[in-house]
């Protein structure tokens, strides 16, 4: 591939990165848009209306169209059979996620954490709301993750190194997470680290994909699990 449009690739990734966050951002943390739902739901339908509303946008924004742009644009093939076929990968893999999930189990004990990671807003949590927040993540984090550990990782490594590929990427990771505040971002760097390694191994994000949607399914159970308000009740009056 020509250095010209390699760097051009790389750039435009990043353009697409940036935009992608602040429109997803952006949706997070428009009150407007909140209370759209809120005056034509009632609470529980409008809390997850709004859930899947944001996440679809936030995987068209971050997924869908950078991937469109760049497969009609570029010809660009993006990645999607992780190389796992050896025990020695699958086994690395379960324990990474083993290692999230009670990574993920402990700090959800505390207050900052499990008052604000269940987006999804109910106290009783059903198989409806369980359902709904899997699809939810799931959709938006194959967008996000897509953007993050293929388009801007493998463009950035083919126009710059790995080296420098990995740095920007952790360096946007952590800048992203700002908003949540610093214990977070700091938290990114080793876990962005992870799935940087993971998807340069595999030759494709779908394995960082899986291993960022037990993190956040995770943190967002396990937070119900630890709110003193919520509670998961599977009745079929739930």
């Amino acid at each position: 591939m020509p250095i010209d449009q390699t760097i051009t690739m790389a750039m435009l990734a990043l353009i697409f990165l940036s935009t992608g966050f602040a429109f997803s951002y952006g949706t997070e943390k428009s009150d407007a848009l909140a209370g759209w739902f809120g005056r034509r739901f009632e609470s529980r339908k409008a809390s997850g209306y709004l859930f899947m509303f944001r996440k679809i946008t936030g995987f068209i924004s971050y997924g869908m169209i950078p991937a469109l742009i760049f497969i009609l644009t570029f010809g660009y093939i993006p990645a999607v059979s992780p190389n796992l076929t050896t025990r020695w990968g699958v086994w690395v893999f379960l324990i990474l996620a083993a290692l999230t999930a009670a990574v993920s189990y402990k700090a959800s004990a505390k207050e900052d954490v499990y008052i604000r990671v269940p987006q999804l807003a109910a106290r009783s949590w059903s198989w409806k709301e369980v359902v709904i927040t899997a699809l939810g993540w799931a959709i938006y984090l194959l967008g996000y993750e897509f953007m993050f550990r293929e388009l801007f990782l493998f463009t950035w490594a083919e126009a710059f190194g790995v080296p420098v590929a990995i740095g920007a990427n952790l360096t946007m990771y952590a800048l992203v997470h700002i908003p949540n505040g610093m214990k977070e971002t700091i938290g990114t760097l080793p876990f962005g680290l992870v799935l940087c390694l993971m998807s340069l191994q595999t030759g494709s994000f779908i394995a960082a994909w899986a291993l960022h949607l037990i993190l956040s399914l995770s943190a967002s159970f396990f937070s119900v699990h630890h709110h003193p308000e919520m509670s998961f009740n599977f009745s079929k009056k739930a």
